[in-house]
This record gives structure tokens, C-alpha cells and sequence, in this order.
């Protein structure tokens, strides 16, 4: 099963309406909140599972998914390159060389991206909540 690579504008959208709920509660604040609380206590009932709202777990997990695959291509290309060095010219060498360290770079680039846009995601969170 081959995953399907992720842009960064994908990324970003999941990660910019994952919380929406999150603030949507946040601003209706405490009172309004342990009153909807209660009500959904005292009516509820149980119900069949559905589908999510949102395609965000899907575009997380397709995030997982095209970072293993990336992380798997890197390792198989070096694994392929160090057992097959002593049949390769000092050519062929070179250039397998400089492909895994492109590789290497580029996931360890992207890697760095995504980690960039989840923490400042995850520090305007804190500060939301710390502002409530």
C-alpha cells in the first residue's frame, strides 16, 4: 500500500481547524458551558456511532503515512547503496551518495516544517486557553 504524499497546505488546513471546536466551546464560556453540560447529562442517550465531521483524522493519518514512507525510502536507498558499494564505480558511488543525502535533507526539511506548523498550532492553543 503506497501513501499518498501530503502538501503543506493540507497540512496546514488540518491543522488550522483541528482545534475549531476547541474555541467554539471556549467562547461560549464557563456558565453557558456547565449548562449544556448538564443538559447533555440529564438527556442523554446512547447513540449509533457516524462518520466524522471532518477528514481530519484521515489527513493525519495520510501525514503518518507519507512520513513512514519517507523515512522507509531514505533507509532502503542507504541500505541499497552500502550493499552494493564495492560493485559500484566511483560515479555511480558518488551520485548514490548525494541521492540519499537529498533524500535525507529534504524529509529532515519537510520533517522540520511540519513540527514548526504543529507547535505554533499547539502554543496558540495554550495561549487561547490561557487567555480564558
Amino acid at each position: 500500500m503506497s501513501a499518498a504524499p501530503i502538501s503543506f497546505s493540507q497540512f496546514n488546513h488540518v491543522l488550522s481547524h483541528a482545534f475549531d471546536k476547541v474555541e467554539h466551546a471556549a467562547q461560549a464560556g464557563p456558565a453557558q458551558a456547565a449548562d449544556a453540560f448538564r443538559a447533555m447529562a440529564h438527556t442523554s442517550r446512547m447513540t449509533p456511532p457516524r462518520a466524522p465531521e471532518t477528514d481530519t483524522g484521515a489527513l493525519v493519518s495520510r501525514l503518518a503515512r507519507s512520513q513512514d514512507a519517507a523515512f522507509r525510502t531514505v533507509s532502503d536507498d542507504m541500505l541499497y547503496m552500502i550493499s552494493n558499494a564495492e560493485r559500484m564505480s566511483m560515479p555511480q558511488l558518488t551520485a548514490a551518495t548525494l541521492q540519499v543525502q537529498l533524500e535525507t535533507a529534504g524529509m529532515q526539511v519537510d520533517l522540520q516544517t511540519k513540527l514548526a506548523v504543529v507547535t505554533s498550532s499547539k502554543d496558540a492553543l495554550d495561549t487561547l486557553m490561557k487567555n480564558q
